[in-house]
């Protein structure tokens, strides 16, 4: 069995945890979110794993896409990773709500293309 892993491979693993994020914090207030350790751990592992993967995309895709946070994403991610315990869940919490929706719009972007 093959197991070569595209480009749209990544992409489509991105946009799936974007979506989880989203899906998950749709009727959530700050409040909850910082109550619910269970629930703030998955949000900030899904943001590992969409920087994990935009990683994994060959480097022209930055060029090509500018449009996309990509450094942002990477920082957001050695945050969580580096200062873990510390982490403010407000910004991930912000980060879901407020840019992760343009995102997953330029994500879908490259898929079209």
């Amino acid at each position: 069995m093959d197991n070569v892993k595209t480009p749209k491979y990544y992409i489509d693993k991105i946009l799936k945890d974007i979506d989880f994020c989203i899906n998950n914090l749709n009727d959530v207030t700050i409040e909850e979110f910082n109550e619910d350790e269970v629930l703030s751990s998955a949000i900030s592992f899904k943001f590992v794993q969409i920087s994990e993967n935009v990683k994994k995309l060959p480097n022209n895709i930055y060029d090509i896409y500018p449009n996309v946070p990509w450094m942002k994403i990477s920082g957001l991610r050695n945050r969580i990773v580096h200062d873990y315990g510390s982490i403010q869940l407000d910004i991930i919490y912000d980060t879901v709500k407020n840019n992760l929706p343009d995102l997953k719009i330029e994500i879908e972007k490259i898929i079209k293309e």
